[in-house]
């Protein structure tokens, strides 16, 4: 190896040793955008037996239609109800029993759409009843307040909304703006538990503006699902509705209704609890924004490209410092090798042999004499 070769690899290698630190900074830069805490936000999709929703505000977000048909349940009014005469009054009369029992409760059945905005501080227990309906629990209203429905008395804390099957769907989706509990843990005797859910996590990224997707999941039965957040007041609202179940035609005793809930981009997180388990805490980590920004796997699918094409441009040009030689060109080191060997030895003139082949001759004569005297 000529000593202008060996500088050429040592400049080679400080070439690669720069590059590996470029490459290391840049990677360094990135995992620090990619380890800040990003804005995020929740969407799950729920089919569940229970839900518990606390409405935080007072906005049009809590307004609630329901159809006609709707049962309002009064506590501890006498323990009279409405008799229905005509076609099939018997079966209106048991399913009301179920739902608003006699000796509790006075029900009353509206005969027009109901249209009423629930309140802030109220707060509601729904659950699945029988053959698709759904019952809505008043666990809390505002101190001294009602729920003003917009039939007969305000509605007071231990009072209950029923909405029978049919009424239940022709009212469409039930939104809400507050917190909310889903399903319940799976103990003893529980039938108020989560069936089936799954969710996504959209967050921001370094650069970006619209939310990615991040994260997903699917929730298992018996699951209690909430959400918290670690803003400065500790509180942030969820969205959502409720609705009917989609499959009308099922024949179950208790069918669950459908909850979508979803919160605004923040410092939010979702919470489970599972039956003798400690509590479980769903929140993206650096490693699933790194993994699903499109950005990022573009600039390492290029950075690994230019450096793969880097590392072969450097070994070609270690194994030919000087470039393709050109086709007939002579070597300079054989050359220089075949002049140095065809140079005769210093003192010795032009057409004399070789000073080893003389030597060889005298030694072949002193041998001869030595012969002939023995």
């Amino acid at each position: 190896m000529t000593a202008q070769r060996a500088i050429r690899l040592r400049h080679l290698s400080r070439l690669r040793i720069i590059g590996l630190i470029l490459v290391l900074l840049a990677t360094l830069v990135l995992g620090v955008f990619y380890f800040i805490a990003q804005d995020r936000s929740f969407l799950a999709e729920f089919e569940t037996f229970s839900a518990e929703v606390a409405f935080t505000d007072d906005t049009a977000r809590n307004t609630w239609s329901l159809a006609p048909g709707t049962l309002l349940c009064r506590l501890d009014l006498g323990g009279q109800r409405r008799e229905t005469d005509g076609p099939g009054a018997e079966d209106d009369n048991r399913l009301r029993d179920l739902m608003c029992e006699p000796a509790s409760f006075d029900a009353v059945e509206t005969d027009r759409t109901l249209a009423f905005r629930w309140p802030q501080g109220a707060m509601v227990v729904v659950h699945a009843g029988p053959g698709g309906s759904l019952i809505a629990d008043i666990e809390a209203v505002a101190e001294g307040d009602g729920i003003d429905v917009g039939a007969g008395a305000p509605l007071a804390k231990g009072d209950r909304i029923v909405l029978p099957p049919e009424p239940f769907y022709r009212s469409g989706s039930l939104p809400f703006s507050g917190q909310v509990r889903i399903g319940a843990e799976a103990g003893a005797g529980q039938r108020g538990y989560l069936v089936a859910g799954h969710y996504v996590i959209r967050q921001t990224l370094p650069g970006r503006d619209n939310p990615l997707t991040v994260a997903s999941g699917q929730l298992n039965r018996g699951d209690r699902v909430g959400f918290r957040f670690s803003d400065d007041r500790g509180q942030g609202a969820v969205y959502g509705f409720i609705s009917a179940y989609a499959n009308r035609e099922s024949q179950a005793s208790n069918v669950p209704f459908h909850l979508v809930a979803y919160t605004a981009l923040g410092r939010g997180e979702m919470t489970i609890n599972r039956f003798a388990n400690r509590t479980t805490v769903i929140k993206p980590e650096w490693t699933d924004r790194a993994i699903n920004d499109p950005w990022l796997i573009g600039a390492t699918v290029v950075l690994t490209l230019a450096a793969l094409c880097a590392g072969i441009l450097a070994d070609s040009m270690a194994h030919f410092p000087n470039g393709q030689r050109e086709a007939g060109a002579p070597d300079e080191s054989s050359s220089s090798a075949d002049i140095a060997h065809s140079r005769p030895p210093e003192g010795a003139k032009a057409g004399e042999p070789d000073a080893p082949e003389a030597t060889s001759g005298s030694a072949m004569a002193a041998r001869t004499a030595s012969e002939s005297d023995d």
